[in-house]
């Protein structure tokens, strides 16, 4: 089932993120509604609702375009382009997350988090957010995920894991200060290898 009810659900979603993100939104390169009746065809709504949520400047006309760009060829490129880059383990693992909803994090073999996120289709946005953040990257990166039940849990649980690991990429949620009480958190996956080691070289 789908989170984007209608297209006027679309609407107030949108109008929130502008409010609440109103110092670093444009309203002159915004789109108009319209333009958006395409991804309900495409069935990239859902995945652009959750995006958009993360980098409230994807309502910008360029960067809407450049990520349904991005989207659209990551869907439609063959296997064989994404394992001369990712290895073999991830792709795989990305395959099999496809529809599921959860937290995802990556991670520097030196066990550093770099970044945490959230989608509705695992599957299909860690390999996006890997090709955002890590694809020039010279070395390995790891990844790790965590299932949830409902989108609300893991929206709670991306902002505690951000709370608490401080991930270097991410910016929005982030704070100087320390969580002052213990909050219980589920484990993620074991971590496995995202990228070759010169993997940041090929397919640029």
């Amino acid at each position: 089932m789908s989170y984007v009810q209608n297209i006027k659900h679309l609407e107030n979603i949108l109008k929130n993120i502008l409010r609440e993100h109103s110092d670093c939104i444009n309203q002159d390169e915004l789109l108009p509604i319209e333009m958006y009746f395409e991804l309900q065809k495409l069935e990239l709504l859902d995945a652009y609702t959750w995006d958009v949520r993360q980098d409230p400047t994807l309502l910008h006309e360029n960067n809407y375009f450049q990520w349904r760009r991005d989207r659209t060829m990551l869907r439609s490129a063959p296997r064989s382009y994404i394992d001369k880059t990712l290895t073999r383990e991830f792709s795989d693992k990305a395959e099999e997350l496809n529809g599921l909803s959860g937290v995802y994090a990556f991670y520097n073999t030196d066990d550093v988090c770099l970044y945490i996120g959230v989608s509705t289709n695992l599957g299909e946005r860690v390999l996006t957010s890997f090709k955002e953040r890590f694809r020039n990257y010279k070395k390995q990166i790891q990844f790790c995920y965590l299932l949830t039940k409902s989108h609300s849990d893991a929206h709670v649980l991306e902002s505690v894991f951000i709370a608490k690991l401080k991930p270097v990429f991410n910016t929005s949620g982030k704070f100087e200060d320390e969580l002052t009480f213990e909050v219980s958190t589920p484990a993620f996956s074991h971590k496995l290898l995202c990228n070759h080691e010169e993997g940041g070289k090929e397919n640029v």
